[in-house]
């Protein structure tokens, strides 16, 4: 190993400005993955619980704050069916995220930067949407909040657990979301674009995480959380600040260092937002806030033909 190897916490050869704006691209670049992903998992989610509602001959009517599911008559609404309906989504979400990971580690292992970030939040999103999904949902149950917008915590409702057991499988899901968030540490830092960059000091990785991870989540959050309005709830909203549970613990790694022989450049690439992954974004936010706006009705019923309707509202 050379002297320069050794000596991991001399200045990085890149100007300040330069490295400046570095953490400004990665951010911007994180941030419009942040959103696509996010999008992309919440349709995956919405696509699978609304095709399980269609097989069981339900009206599907798809919104950008909820899915409104409603039953040609109130018999159809069994125990199983809610089970099944409001588990399937969290389900393909978890898949999803797997899938995610297991693409970005082959597939696309050494292809384009923009995809694998892209495929890096789908992952985190995937994981969110069912271990998030399962915290916020448990606290709503045990809060005593009547409200049908519980998503996966109706599935443990109706599962009949008790209190200790949905405080078990909370408690258990807010440590895997921890945990995963750790280990996820060298995933994070492996992103940079320089052995010198995350190897030169804590400075430089606590910058180069926070653009890279943290920023994004925090204006990705309020930026999704502001397309929901008016039509906010609890479920939908606790989604966001829960997903800390893996970022954090990201952030508070920033002092240890990690060798990697995946990278072997000392030089530090611009990153810069492309054109495409910008259109890409808007149009899945076009999709969001407009298509769904309006509203995707499928397996519309006939009013007049149908004595007995309920309708609920959850599957945020």
């Amino acid at each position: 190993m050379t002297q320069a190897e050794n000596n991991i916490d001399e200045p990085l050869e890149i100007g300040e400005n330069n490295l400046n704006a570095m953490y400004l691209n990665t951010a911007v670049q994180g941030l419009l993955s942040f959103i696509a992903g996010y999008l992309i998992v919440y349709s995956v989610y919405y696509i699978v619980t609304g095709t399980v509602g269609i097989l069981y001959d339900m009206e599907i009517n798809w919104l950008y704050y909820q899915m409104k599911i409603t039953p040609l008559a109130e018999w159809l609404w069994s125990i199983k069916r809610v089970i099944v309906v409001f588990s399937v989504g969290p389900i393909a979400a978890l898949a999803f995220a797997l899938l995610s990971r297991l693409l970005y580690f082959t597939v696309f292992r050494h292809k384009d930067n923009i995809v694998r970030s892209i495929l890096f939040w789908t992952f985190f999103h995937g994981l969110n949407f069912f271990f998030g999904a399962a915290i916020v949902g448990i606290l709503m149950n045990l809060s005593d909040l009547l409200d049908n917008n519980r998503g996966f915590g109706l599935t443990f409702f109706f599962l009949y657990m008790g209190d200790v057991w949905q405080i078990f499988f909370g408690a258990l899901s807010l440590l895997i979301m921890v945990v995963i968030g750790l280990l996820n540490y060298k995933f994070v830092i492996k992103t940079a674009f320089s052995r010198r960059l995350f190897k030169g000091g804590s400075k430089y990785r606590l910058r180069f995480i926070f653009a890279s991870t943290t920023l994004p989540w925090l204006l990705g959050s309020l930026i999704l959380m502001a397309l929901m309005y008016p039509n906010y709830n609890v479920y939908s909203t606790m989604y966001f600040p829960v997903m800390g549970l893996m970022i954090i613990p990201i952030l508070s790694l920033s002092g240890i260092r990690v060798a990697s022989t995946s990278v072997k450049t000392d030089k530090v690439s611009q990153v810069r937002p492309r054109t495409s992954l910008i259109i890409f974004t808007l149009a899945l936010l076009v999709f969001y806030r407009v298509v769904l706006g309006f509203g995707i009705k499928v397996n519309e019923l006939d009013r007049s033909e149908v004595d007995t309707i309920k309708t609920y509202k959850p599957l945020n």
